[in-house]
């Protein structure tokens, strides 16, 4: 089956407002509802100009990571349940965005060892879009890479196709906001980007790719385990930059940063490696002090498959336990 994928870039939209839109002549029809005035993408500088105030505007978005087909219908049903998707009225949703970081489709839970291939990889991915539309088509659906999107195995690139490589179906099958200044970084491929939403700045990192270290760029790599990705641009630099402009925005009073895998967590001790065994200090050591230099106000992520809270943190210390203004 050949697959191609498409992205149509629109103007800007009247909210609430139901659109149609036809993929080719022969194609069936499929509608979407617009959610907001302003666009979710950074390369705009249009304000939002809804019933909120500018000083303290209500935005409500959920988040979270791993999710895919298998065992998670629970999970898709209670996502449907908050964000008030079912039927084809106009939506009533007051969710304004959702945040996917990372393990979207699982598409490589499929594969086949002996011999080994992985002939549904593709097929995973519509199988979970179908499932999704009814929330695609009503609320902004961002994605940021996980370990899980990486190559037709969990495990290895072993007789993957070329086509299946490299985050190459995820980075086709998603467009994310390009950033405002592409030749400091990127923002390409999806693997990275940021956006302002009212007077929130988001951040969304790879933390596989592209910075000291990193899983699919460091020294555990071979035919079997942990394949090499990328490189796809210069994250960090985009980083820095990214965060730096966000900093200086007086318009911008939170900044949220979020990416596949954490930095800190207690499920990482000799019980429960995480692969590579050395990813959350090598992403701590590369994007930690700019969090801090930036004062991002919240980090937040998936891939350890259970929910964890922590106090502020800095190089290992609790800077304070109040989540108010905390520093770090």
């Amino acid at each position: 089956i050949n697959r191609y994928y498409h992205h149509g870039i629109t103007p800007q939209l009247t909210p609430l407002k139901q659109y149609y839109y036809q993929p080719g002549p022969n194609a069936s029809i499929y509608t979407f509802i617009a959610r907001n005035t302003a666009p979710l993408n950074s390369d705009n500088e249009n304000s939002d100009t809804d019933t909120d105030t500018a000083s303290d505007p209500v935005v409500k978005f959920l988040a979270y990571g791993d999710l895919g087909i298998k065992n998670s219908e629970n999970t898709i049903d209670l996502i449907k349940s908050l964000t008030k998707v079912n039927g084809n009225a106009a939506s009533t949703t007051d969710i304004d965005f959702i945040l996917h970081f990372g393990d979207v489709a699982y598409a490589d839970d499929r594969d086949i060892v002996f011999p080994p291939s992985n002939p549904e990889y593709a097929q995973i991915y519509d199988d979970w879009g179908n499932i999704m539309e009814p929330i695609f088509s009503k609320i902004p659906y961002m994605t940021a890479p996980g370990n899980h999107e990486q190559t037709c195995h969990s495990w290895s690139d072993w007789h993957c196709h070329t086509d299946l490589e490299n985050f190459t179906v995820y980075r086709e099958y998603f467009r994310m906001p390009l950033a405002k200044n592409n030749e400091m970084g990127g923002g390409n491929f999806n693997m990275w980007w940021s956006m302002d939403y009212k007077n929130i700045h988001i951040l969304s990192i790879s933390t596989e790719t592209d910075y000291p270290g990193s899983p699919d760029q460091g020294g555990y790599h071979n035919d079997f385990i942990n394949p090499e990705a990328g490189p796809f641009g210069d994250q960090m630099k985009f980083v820095e930059n990214d965060l730096k402009q966000a900093f200086e925005n007086k318009d911008i009073k939170w900044i949220i940063v979020n990416g596949h895998r954490p930095y800190y967590t207690s499920a990482h001790d000799d019980d429960h490696l995480d692969w590579p065994p050395q990813t959350p200090f090598v992403l701590r050591e590369a994007f930690e002090p700019l969090f801090y230099k930036y004062n991002v106000d919240l980090y937040i992520s998936g891939h350890i498959h259970g929910y964890e809270r922590l106090y502020s943190i800095y190089k290992e210390d609790i800077i304070t336990k109040d989540y108010m203004n905390p520093g770090a």
